[in-house]
């Protein structure tokens, strides 16, 4: 089969190459896949709810072979501008059959060279981002943590949240402490997860994410802030604190320590249906978590291993559990500048992880490249993201997960490299927190 020279992808995400309109709900965020093949050969591969229409014929979720004269639209809504599309083929077809050959044996003594003076095993790979996203579908899901922050003022416990009564009165939420956590609503988080493939006999961890997303205590501690709104946040509830020493005349902490005190930690899976509307009071949005369904196991003691593993409850075929041996890369010298890379997450967090129509939690799909050269504790790749993509997997162009996503820098993202993972889950270096007892808000 004659390779293929280059792919092109269509969408509603802003992160797709040719981007459908952003108002149009019947399109899809990852809908299709132009392949461009060397022998001239164009094919268009459909991954969408809604179809795409050559000639007025559906197909979905299958591939068919077009030209350039055929009239292509997507959920029978926009029409593909070929005008937009610029690819030059027909380059190797041209050829003489002894130029060819030559080329080829050239091509194979370079393969023969890297694969045996480099050990380098990404010759050759070229993995589309759809089947990255096929593959780990139902991998990935979103982490909402509603929490308490606590901490000690003098000899007395107190727990910082949103003020009930605030609440009660008139829907404002209004930052509170008090020595009775009843009377304070949670703060929420949200962030990515997805579920491993854990064969240590007796150790049911079974999901990944960051240790902020779960202990968010730690980010106001080390003062390690994610962004700004993250940094303003925390600095108002350090006011908070600030203020309440003075009015008991109390001598003020300048370390004060701050704990996480989990009151709902709920991971959705990919898909699920999840009743969330744009509209949702806090009030509502609580009513639909309800309860727990994940539980922290352990961190990484280590600073720089932003890193947490978490055991849940969702045991079903449907899933795959990402496999430490097969789907991890661990190795950094196969991570290089110009690598792409793929991101499944939640950018945008619990209000826009869902599809309005269906109301089903879904993750988007980022491609990017790696923009530096990894280190230990790194791996930068030109991807923007924001809130609600941390504890994102990475992949690379292999479809091997590298890193987990913690993290943006500018235009840029941070990862942890995927081998922090491992030793997280061999128990290596890492602390077991505190697993705090689940409230109703009712």
């Amino acid at each position: 089969m004659s390779k293929i020279k280059k792919t092109i992808t269509i969408g509603r995400h802003e992160g797709s190459q040719y981007i459908l309109s952003s108002t149009n709900n019947k399109t899809s965020r990852n809908h299709a896949i132009l392949k461009f093949y060397a022998d001239g050969r164009i094919e268009i591969e459909d991954f969408s709810s809604n179809g795409t229409f050559i000639n007025g014929k559906k197909i979905n979720n299958e591939q068919k072979r077009i030209t350039k004269n055929d009239v292509v639209s997507f959920a029978d809504q926009e029409t593909l501008d070929w005008s937009l599309i610029n690819v030059k083929l027909g380059g190797i077809r041209s050829l003489s059959k002894w130029w060819m050959l030559v080329l080829i044996l050239l091509m194979l003594g370079i393969i023969y060279v890297l694969t045996n003076d480099t050990n380098n095993d990404k010759v050759n790979c070229d993995i589309q981002i759809a089947k990255i996203q096929k593959k780990y579908d139902k991998s990935v899901g979103l982490i909402i943590n509603a929490y308490l922050l606590k901490t000690v003022i003098g000899d007395e416990p107190i727990y910082i949240g949103y003020s009930r009564e605030a609440y009660d009165k008139d829907q404002s939420l209004e930052k509170d402490l008090n020595v009775d956590k009843n009377k304070l609503l949670p703060f929420f988080s949200t962030g990515t997860g997805f579920l491993i493939a854990n064969d240590r006999i007796g150790d049911n961890a079974n999901l990944v994410t960051n240790r902020h997303v779960v202990n968010p205590a730690w980010q106001i501690n080390s003062k390690d802030y994610i962004d700004q709104n993250e940094k303003e946040f925390f600095s108002a509830i350090s006011i908070l604190a600030t203020e309440y020493e003075e009015e008991a005349k109390l001598i003020q902490n300048p370390n004060r320590e701050y704990g996480t005190d989990h009151q709902i930690l709920r991971f959705v899976p990919s898909n699920s249906l999840f009743t969330f509307t744009r509209d949702m009071t806090y009030q509502e949005i609580l009513d639909q978590l309800v309860n727990s369904n994940a539980q922290v196991q352990r961190w990484s003691k280590d600073e720089s291993v932003d890193i947490a593993l978490l055991s849940v409850d969702v045991i079903d075929s449907e899933h795959y559990f990402i496999d430490l041996n097969k789907d991890f890369q661990t190795d950094l010298t196969q991570v290089n500048i110009g690598d792409n890379t793929t991101i499944l997450g939640y950018s945008g967090g619990i209000h826009t992880g869902f599809e309005t129509d269906n109301y089903s939690m879904d993750y988007q799909t980022v491609n990017g490249s790696i923009s530096k050269d990894p280190t230990q504790y790194n791996i930068t790749y030109a991807v923007a993201t924001s809130g609600g993509s941390s504890g994102s997997p990475v992949f690379d162009e292999c479809g091997k997960l590298i890193a987990v996503h913690y993290a943006k820098h500018d235009l840029k993202g941070l990862g942890i490299p995927s081998k922090h993972i491992i030793s997280v889950v061999s128990d290596q270096n890492v602390a077991k927190p505190v697993v705090y007892g689940i409230h109703q808000y009712k």
